[in-house]
């Protein structure tokens, strides 16, 4: 059987030591037919691509102007070539068998257009944190779930959260990305699992554990651009909202929303309040 090119999508910004981790990360997989795309938002500590292994499967393009995370890895989706498609960060690291099995899986359910697995936490320094990595699997569901199709799409990405975007693998041909998504910010993980509902694509949970996903500050929301996060997570949700969206599921996304905009609201009101009492 003729092995099916993979197209895997890395943003990075000004984390090199990260990037060359996650990079040969994905180098060492036991599947070998795919392209790394490096969308490289216009670093500026250093020259990334000097940095880089000289590999034909590597394509790296650096923006011009720092145009921001969402947008960053909309560019990367529309340049890749690839049958699957999956969004892996920077400063995270990928399972030497991920891609391979992931691949077997769709190969081997024909029907489906989208394949997750549960993922490792680890510290900063790569090592696993197992007490974090389970309460993950049971806060977002992946701990009590069976392999096989997924039956509620919208309740697994967008209720409970249980798709992880680093465990993630869609067929491109079936997924569309509306105009204007780039506004979605740093919430672009949500809406990109979203977009799996709004696809309508058959989901299949593979029951393994792949993947780490780093721990560290510099992955954390910061307090000086909390309130940036708080209106893209609301943006996403106010764009879920359409006419075509369930009413059962609808209203879990109207609370949602509802809840973003009062949160920015008492930030709003605090800071006029700090303001006009310094």
């Amino acid at each position: 059987m003729e092995s099916k090119l993979v197209s895997i999508v890395m943003p990075t910004y000004n984390r090199p030591n990260y990037l060359i981790e996650s990079v040969q990360s994905v180098l060492n997989q036991t599947y070998s037919n795919f392209e790394l795309i490096i969308c490289d938002d216009n670093s500026t500590i250093c020259n990334i691509q000097a940095l880089l292994p000289n590999d034909k499967r590597i394509i790296y393009i650096k923006n011009e102007n720092n145009i921001g995370q969402a947008k960053n890895v909309i560019n990367g989706i529309k340049i890749a070539n690839g049958k699957f498609l999956c969004i892996f960060h920077d400063d995270d690291i990928m399972s030497s068998n991920y891609l391979e099995l992931f691949v077997n899986c769709f190969n081997n359910n024909e029907k489906v257009d989208f394949v997750f697995s549960d993922h490792y936490l680890t510290n900063e320094d790569g090592t696993i944190n197992a007490e974090l990595s389970k309460t993950s699997s049971i806060t977002y569901k992946r701990a009590e779930k069976q392999n096989g199709i997924i039956k509620d799409v919208f309740k697994e990405a967008v209720y409970f959260q249980s798709i992880p975007l680093i465990s993630l693998m869609w067929k491109k041909e079936k997924y569309f990305i509306p105009q204007k998504s780039e506004n979605t910010g740093p919430a672009i993980d949500l809406w990109l699992r979203f977009l799996l509902y709004k696809n309508k694509l058959s989901g299949f949970y593979l029951s393994e554990i792949l993947n780490y996903y780093r721990q560290h500050v510099s992955s954390q929301t910061s307090a000086g651009n909390g309130n940036y996060m708080l209106n893209c997570l609301a943006t996403t949700y106010k764009k879920m909202l359409s006419k075509d969206l369930f009413f059962r599921y609808w209203f879990i996304v109207f609370k949602r929303y509802f809840l973003y905009k009062t949160l920015l609201l008492k930030q709003s009101i605090k800071h006029n309040y700090n303001y006009f009492n310094d």
